[in-house]
């Protein structure tokens, strides 16, 4: 069993609270943090619910969301928490400690399956 876009919506939108954000072709995704945008990402209108996402196509995810395929993987598999993906930002250089601290305050830092 692959990696659906169903379940890559329901991370960005339940686990990580990305914005959704409507345009004409592609359904953006934006994590803000301080009315900052850290890390972003899109998906095609014409892919579907249960369509299977490929590695190539998940590191293309992995890239704009600023984190590793590993750590993205690790997400949607329920290996990795939501403070796994923050910490690497913060590793990273992409949010400072109070930024982290605010994210991780967003709810509860468990894996999500």
């Amino acid at each position: 069993m692959g990696i659906s876009i169903r379940d890559l919506k329901w991370l960005l939108e339940t686990v990580l609270q990305f914005e959704p954000y409507e345009s004409s072709h592609h359904l953006r995704y934006f994590l803000k943090v301080n009315g900052r945008i850290v890390a972003r990402t899109h998906i095609s209108h014409s892919r579907r619910g249960n369509e299977r996402i490929d590695d190539s196509m998940l590191l293309l995810h992995a890239r704009e969301m600023r984190c590793s395929l590993s750590i993205l993987k690790g997400l949607l598999q329920g290996q990795k928490s939501k403070a796994d993906y923050f910490n690497e930002l913060l590793k990273n250089g992409n949010i400072n400690q109070e930024e982290f601290d605010i994210l991780c305050g967003k709810g509860n830092t468990n894996t999500w399956k």
